[in-house]
Formats: C-alpha cells, structure tokens, sequence
C-alpha cells in the first residue's frame, strides 16, 4: 500500500485508540495492533503501538498521578522486566501470516474476556503479582497488549478507581519502555518505524482528549462494550485476511 495511504489509516487507527485509552483508561493497544497490522507487518504494528502508548500513558500518569499505588506496583516490575525480554525474542522470530493470527487470536480472546466483565472471585496475594508480571511482560513484549493479567490482578487487590487508573499508567509505561529496550537491542524499531511513529503521535493528544470529553457524557459501560465488540470483529477480519493471504 503507498505510504500517504498508510499513513491515514494508520492515523485514524491511532486516534481511535487514544480516544478509547481515554475514555476507559485501558485499550489502546487492543484497538491500534490489529487495525495497524492492516497496513504493516505485525512486528511494526507492535513497534508502534508501544511508542505511541508511552506517550499515551504519560498524560494519563500527569492527570491520576497523586493516586499512583506504589506498593502494588513495585512488586510486579521484576517479573515483568524478565516476560518482556522473553516476549521481544519471540516477535524476532515470527512476522508472517502465522504470527498475524496469533495476535489477532489473542486479541480477539482478550475483547471476550474483556467483554464478560469477570474479576478474580478472591483478593489474590502478591505473590500472585509475580505470575500476572510475567504474563503481562510476556504479552507485552510479544503483542504490546501486556494490560489483562496486571489489570485482573489489581482488580482483585480492591484499588479504587482513581487508584487503579494511575496505578495501570505507571505500570504501562514502565513495561512499555523494558519492551521498547528489548526492541532497540533486537534491531526490531528501525529509523522509517521510529518516523512513522513520530508523524503518528500527532492523533494521540487530540484522541487521548477526545475520549476524556466523550467519557463524561456516554455511558461508559455501552462505549467500552461496543469498543470490544468491534475489537473483536476486527480480529476475527484480520484472522481471515492473513488466512488467505
């Protein structure tokens, strides 16, 4: 596809995910991955998205900062750091229509998740945190999509909204940079990449704003259920194109 053409797509894709990040407080990778992996290989996708969710999860660190929960968090980060570096090395090693199922498959298993509202039925214990920054530096690593097992777990710890909101912030942008690490020291963010994303930044301000005034006048509860919904539509899109590509 020529360049001008991905670009709009591409910046549509970013806009739209920044607005649901804002909105709901967690999404954009789930959105931006597979709509950016329309218009360029999966490892790219990835790449981007977690360039552009730092700078995403910065202005939300900069609005929920005073209710950050430092001693959830802290405990998650080391296995996280060891899951990203595991996570990156598998994306070195699969880009093709395989790989672009898999992650739509994940994504796709995600939204349901997502969509069937359930919690942990019990507080989880930290020790608990270790599995959930595992996972989440896995996913992270591999799909930038590391948000589902840190947020069930904190979930289950009982952090208030406002808590749980800066609290998820922090912990993305600190595995989103271990990953973007991991992807510098595997060659996988190149200058054209790391270009594309700068242009692309300029729909994360307006999209990041544009959900944070459409959340105080929508049901958040119907926007985040359609926003899962046609996550996973998309997915189940992605799977067939990369099936019969």
């Amino acid at each position: 596809m020529p360049e001008p053409a991905t670009l709009i797509i591409a910046f549509f894709a970013v806009l739209t995910a920044a607005a649901v990040q804002g909105a709901s407080a967690f999404g954009f990778a789930l959105v931006a991955v597979p709509l950016l992996m329309l218009v360029m290989p999966a490892s790219e996708a990835v790449a981007t998205s977690l360039m552009l969710g730092s700078l995403l999860n910065l202005l939300m660190i900069r609005d929920e900062r005073a209710q950050i929960a430092w001693r959830e968090l802290l405990p998650l980060l080391p296995a996280t750091a060891a899951g990203t570096l595991a996570g990156a090395a598998l994306l070195t090693r699969l880009d093709g229509a395989g790989f672009r199922i898999m992650l739509a498959a994940a994504f796709l298993g995600v939204s349901l998740m997502m969509l069937s509202g359930r919690s942990l039925p019990v507080r989880p214990g930290r020790a608990f945190g270790w599995t959930a920054g595992l996972l989440s530096g896995a996913l992270n690593g591999a799909t930038s999509m590391g948000g589902p097992p840190v947020v069930l777990y904190l979930t289950g710890r009982r952090l208030p909204k406002s808590s749980l909101r800066g609290t998820l912030a922090t912990f993305f942008i600190l595995g989103n940079l271990a990953a973007l690490a991991a992807f510098l020291a595997g060659g996988l963010i190149s200058a054209p990449v790391a270009s594309r994303a700068l242009l692309l930044a300029l729909a994360v301000i307006p999209g990041y704003f544009a959900g944070r005034f459409l959340t105080n006048r929508l049901d958040s509860d119907g926007f985040r259920k359609a926003v899962l919904l046609t996550m996973a539509a998309t997915a189940l899109v992605e799977i067939g194109l990369a099936a019969f590509s």
